[in-house]
């Protein structure tokens, strides 16, 4: 969009309107560049993003869950082990192989209720 508006402004609309470009337009122009590279900046650190964090707590029928931070996934698990299992296969339904994280980690949570 930007790139459209730097080429049709100052020469087309010079010709069509015979005056210069305002200030204010330069602006506008100038803030649109702008954004436009932090779109894509963003982008690019969305895409190096490598790591992934699911909290893990006991469930209360037994076994764990998992949730992760920042995605909608959610699983559980019997053990341990059946838990680490469906997350990765959780992790890999998700993403598209070439944005799915690297690593996985988990994070432990436990309650922990004492007597007053």
């Amino acid at each position: 969009m930007y790139q459209k508006l730097c080429i049709l402004l100052p020469n087309k609309l010079r010709r069509l309107t015979g005056v210069r470009i305002t200030g204010k337009i330069r602006t506008i122009l100038f803030r649109a560049k702008r954004f436009e590279k932090d779109l894509v900046c963003k982008d690019e650190v969305l895409k190096a993003m490598n790591e992934i964090i699911f909290l893990i707590e006991d469930a209360v029928e037994g076994g764990y869950t998992a949730r992760s931070l920042g995605e909608s996934i959610f699983t559980e698990g019997d053990d341990l082990e059946n838990l680490r299992m469906n997350i990765r296969d959780a992790v890999d339904c998700h993403f598209e192989p070439e944005e799915k994280p690297k690593m996985i980690r988990l994070h432990f949570v436990s309650e922990e209720v004492i007597a007053a």
